[in-house]
């Protein structure tokens, strides 16, 4: 919920039930949750393991580790 309060303007009114972006940080919140434990690893690390989660859940995230290890959750619609 946070994170969603830095989205630009046109993004924030766009994260409602129903609408895709909403489905999308559903979605993330999830594998976050769910790789939780990676934590003990680090920030990074758990980062990296919710995008792989977010991945497999269907989500076409770009998991080069360039962008990845820069902090860029890329995600192609």
């Amino acid at each position: 919920e946070e994170f969603q309060t830095i989205l630009p303007k046109n993004y924030i009114h766009h994260v409602v039930e129903g609408e895709l972006i909403h489905e999308f940080f559903q979605a993330w919140k999830r594998s976050a949750a769910e790789t939780a434990a990676a934590r003990t690893f680090g920030l990074k690390q758990w980062f990296v393991s919710s995008a792989a989660s977010l991945a497999q859940k269907g989500f076409d995230i770009d998991l080069h580790k360039k962008w990845l290890g820069k902090g860029y959750l890329i995600w192609y619609r």
